[in-house]
């Protein structure tokens, strides 16, 4: 007989019908209520119900409420005996969900979720850091983050349970009732072996196991794994999480296996968040992104998706620029969202690059309190199905791309359609090698007759060694990491180079000896300039410290470490620009704030974030009076460096269409800004009026690097994880050249000042002087 209970606040009476689930906390029971279940302690303590009070008191804020969907399974009420003693609570009940699991895990996802592609990967993470987000905006911290506490719905959204099990702070009194337990994988280095029960965690523990999650989400897999390259047998995941190891740190001693997928293939924004929470978060907890930050960032990478125009059930990250998972077929043979069996399907090309009429998933609207994937089908096995295929959020999957009026190209159409008819007539005659050339011949042909019609860089003239018989030098005593930054005297006198391996360089330009090597900084370069006079080299590290150098001595003059007022989040940064007298550096942390240092003075001004810049570009003007800045939206701010205020934003148009900007520089006078965004726009842009000056055509694909001559008549630009150098010419908007010789993608750019050469750098660690006038590469920096 079902003992006689009721909740204490409403004073219904509650009958217990079925028991769901038993533990050596409890048991949870489905009720006579409907849409309730209860969940009775076998050991009702004091701070156990007194906590479940704080909680009934205090719910979050569900923000998926608009979607009519229960994101937490939050305690409604508490459930007393006949006695009048609490023996536990009602939740709701979540009845369209299944376990996180069985949608992260390629094999499983298969099997019961085949249609639950990476599109809805990316939003069930965002539905799940927006949820994370309203939690801590309570104070609450969940500590026990796993994905058998979470549960999925076929539209992507998030639900929480074991709620009770969260870290809760009575408002009143500030007591606290902590989290007890953790789970392996999920707990941070700082509080291994360590008794949890006797801890206060913060939010901040959090961040690390929500950048867990969203690994798992979008990679299908665990962070802290990948090939183990020290010495002995590879260790366990905990000791990988105590010593920071994962595949994509500096010096680390797991790298990427054969089956890992790439870090690369994400949205940018998202790759700086995975950076912070496992490389810098490693060394300081609080750099680790907010569930703010995620969620901003999962709605950009959302925004960039693409579908790919072989299997629709692929979507892959626009600024990539091509379907990874196809690719990936060539060497592995299980495609982890192709809803149709390997055996009944034709592996395509190794490489998908559709660079034309792509079907581009439109980022869905309404993301600020929760996207909801709404489905036309089930992706999971159990609910309710239909014969319509799936379509995320509703959007409409359509074609784009411009078509040209010119009767010569729509008679090539109407002839390629005719030889594609009699390839049809000839199918059964024709090997499979054939097809497949064909079809590369054919996209080739589409792609050249809908090349943009102002693109007249068909004759560009590659600028290497091979047009003169005297080869390039090769000069020894380099870096052995990227190279970072570049800059080079006024005099065109001496070059200076900033690396990930820590130090600076100073060499001969005209020589190319090097002269001194400074390597006292022990973190990554992140700037580096050399005064007019070139008495003093000014530097900044990742942790945003700022030294000052003799050069002729090689001595440390000053460091500043802003730590009194670059803390918490941010206290490590994402970019630096220094202006040409030494007497201003400007700073972006990584979660968007900006930092002034007056060099000379020790002033110190920050200036807050508005919105997310974790890809924030920044450019000192003349005289270091004012700087310039760029966040999310794609405007830019001009701030006045003295008193940290205000002074312009731009573009005000409705006619500029916006997009994120990964770099920008300025012309020598400062009146030109050239900016570089992540989907490959170049535009110059007038100063004083805010006004686009030029839009130059590019290939569409994100640009990471920008060089101006000094007269702003020549541009040097760079598009991700490209080794070629594209050249162009201010006036006249066409492409002027391309630099081939670097075998490794390219991320830092310089001019000298006599507009006769360029120097470049990046992750091969060599850095290349290029000769404009004779077009040709003349000398290698190398290790």
């Amino acid at each position: 007989m079902s003992p006689l209970l009721k909740s204490v606040r409403s004073g219904r009476s509650i009958a217990l019908t079925k028991k769901l689930a038993s533990s050596g906390e409890g048991t949870v029971w489905t009720t006579n209520l409907p849409g309730f279940l209860a969940k009775l302690y076998h050991t009702p303590t004091e701070d156990r119900i007194q906590k479940l009070r704080i909680m009934v008191d205090h719910p979050p804020q569900n923000p998926m409420r608009h979607h009519h969907h229960i994101t937490f399974a939050w305690p409604q009420d508490l459930i007393q005996d006949e006695t009048g003693q609490c023996l536990g609570f009602l939740m709701p009940e979540i009845v369209d969900g299944v376990k996180l699991s069985i949608v992260y895990n390629p094999k499983l996802r298969g099997r019961k979720a085949p249609r639950f592609n990476w599109y809805y990967l990316h939003t069930a993470a965002l539905n799940f850091a927006l949820a994370l987000k309203s939690l801590h905006e309570e104070s609450y911290v969940v500590g026990d983050i796993k994905p058998q506490n979470l549960l999925v719905n076929n539209r992507a959204l998030i639900s929480v349970i074991d709620t009770d099990s969260f870290q809760v702070i009575d408002p009143n009194t500030q007591a606290i009732y902590r989290c007890l337990v953790g789970s392996e994988g999920f707990t941070p280095a700082e509080l291994l072996g360590k008794d949890l029960a006797t801890l206060d965690q913060t939010e901040v523990h959090d961040r690390f196991r929500l950048g867990v999650m969203i690994y798992l989400l979008l990679f299908g897999d665990q962070p802290f794994k990948g090939k183990w390259v020290g010495r002995g047998e590879s260790p366990q995941p905990t000791d990988l999480i105590r010593d920071g190891f994962w595949p994509y740190a500096s010096n680390s001693m797991v790298q990427p296996g054969p089956n890992t997928i790439p870090l690369s293939i994400i949205h940018p924004q998202l790759q700086v968040c995975f950076q912070r929470c496992f490389t810098e978060g490693h060394r300081n907890p609080h750099a680790r992104p907010s569930a703010q930050n995620w969620s901003d960032a999962l709605k950009l990478a959302i925004a960039d998706l693409r579908m790919c125009h072989l299997e629709n059930n692929h979507f892959y990250s626009r600024t990539y620029g091509r379907c990874y998972w196809c690719d990936r077929l060539s060497s592995v043979s299980f495609d982890i969202f192709s809803p149709i069996p390997a055996a009944h399907r034709v592996a395509p090309r190794k490489t998908v690059s559709p660079k034309r009429f792509t079907r581009t998933a439109t980022a869905p609207r309404g993301m600020q309190t929760g996207l909801s994937v709404m489905t036309a089908t089930s992706t999971l096995q159990g609910f309710k199905r239909s014969a319509t295929m799936l379509n995320p959020s509703g959007v409409s999957h359509k074609t784009t791309g411009r078509w040209s009026s010119n009767p010569v190209v729509w008679g090539m159409g109407f002839i390629a359609v005719g030889l594609m008819g009699l390839t049809l007539l000839l199918l059964p005659d024709l090997n499979i090698e054939s097809i497949q050339k064909g079809g590369e011949l054919f996209e080739a042909a589409i792609d050249q007759w809908f090349q943009p019609s102002n693109v007249k860089d068909k004759t560009a003239v590659i600028l290497n060694s091979v047009e003169e018989t005297k080869p390039a030098s090769v000069m020894h005593g380099g870096h052995w990491e990227a190279i970072t930054a570049l800059d080079i005297s006024l005099d065109d006198r001496l070059l200076v180079s900033g690396s990930k391996d820590m130090t600076v360089k100073v060499w001969n330009f005209p020589s190319g000896q090097l002269q001194q090597t400074f390597a006292e900084q022990y973190e990554p370069i992140i700037s580096v300039a050399v005064s007019d006079d070139k008495e003093t080299l000014t530097t900044s590290i990742l942790s945003g410290k700022v030294f000052i150098w003799n050069i002729a001595t090689a001595s440390l003059m000053r460091s500043f470490t802003p730590t009194a007022i670059w803390e918490g989040p941010e206290d490590s940064i994402r970019a630096s620009a220094i202006d040409r007298q030494g007497e201003l550096i400007a700073s972006s942390g990584w979660g968007g704030s900006i930092l002034l240092q007056h060099l000379q003075s020790g002033k110190m001004i920050k200036i807050p974030s508005h919105s997310l810049a974790t890809g924030q570009a920044l450019a000192v003007l003349p005289k270091g009076q004012a700087i310039v800045s760029s966040n999310s939206n794609g405007k830019f701010q001009i701030w006045d460096a003295n008193t940290g205020s205000l002074v312009k934003t731009f573009p005000n148009s409705v006619k500029d269409s916006l997009e994120p900007i990964s770099t920008m520089t300025l012309n020598r006078a400062g009146t030109v800004l050239v900016s570089g965004s992540w989907y490959g726009s170049l535009v110059l842009w007038d100063l004083k009026t805010g006004k686009r000056i030029k839009t130059l055509p590019t290939q569409r694909n994100p640009i990471s690097a920008i060089a101006i001559s000094d007269l702003g008549d020549r541009l040097a630009v760079v598009t991700n994880k490209d080794t070629r150098i594209q050249l162009w010419d201010v006036k006249t908007g066409r492409a002027g050249g391309i630099l081939k010789g670097h075998t490794a993608s390219v991320s830092a750019l310089k001019f000298s000042h006599s507009g006769n050469f360029l120097i470049s750098g990046g992750e091969e660690s060599a850095i290349k002087i290029w000769d404009l006038t004779r077009r040709r590469l003349i000398r290698s920096l190398v290790q």
